[in-house]
């Protein structure tokens, strides 16, 4: 992925953090939401809805420790605020893994357009099928750690 990614810009907007706590997945989800750095124009209490909901609908969990939670709608305007941020789990959970592991990695979703949230899912699960990316993401890597990864690729 190059520096122009839409993706890589994502994450540049987003934050990652340590040690979110919690014990299920809309525990999780409003403890990450409430310590990430958003634009004013996003209410936390309805986003944290947003997602819980979206959860309630069908699990964003993925596999091999990881889910892609994102709301159902969008919730930006415009495509050049997207967001990824990054959670690492104090303690893994249960969150419906199609392969049945406990979830220890979220990648939080916002996007500003259809088309842009169909490709960051895709993007995100490419990069969680390359062992090696599970391998350094292992490691708990900072946001400067992970750009300079995903942009090597």
């Amino acid at each position: 992925m190059n520096q122009k990614n839409p993706f890589l810009a994502a994450l540049r907007l987003g934050n990652v953090v340590n040690n979110v706590k919690g014990l299920k997945p809309e525990d999780i989800l409003q403890a990450f939401i409430k310590v990430l750095h958003l634009p004013k124009q996003i209410d936390k209490m309805s986003l944290g809805d947003a997602l819980v909901e979206r959860e309630s609908l069908a699990s964003t969990a993925i596999g091999y420790g990881y889910a892609l939670p994102h709301p159902r709608n969008r919730i930006l305007n415009d495509e050049r605020d997207a967001i990824i941020a990054i959670a690492y789990l104090e303690n893994p959970i249960e969150w419906g893994s199609p392969d049945g592991r406990p979830v220890e990695v979220l990648f939080l979703i916002l996007s500003g357009g259809d088309w842009q949230h169909l490709s960051f899912i895709s993007d995100a699960a490419t990069l969680v099928n390359d062992a090696r990316f599970r391998d350094f993401m292992a490691r708990k890597p900072q946001k400067d750690q992970i750009i300079a990864y995903i942009s090597g690729l």
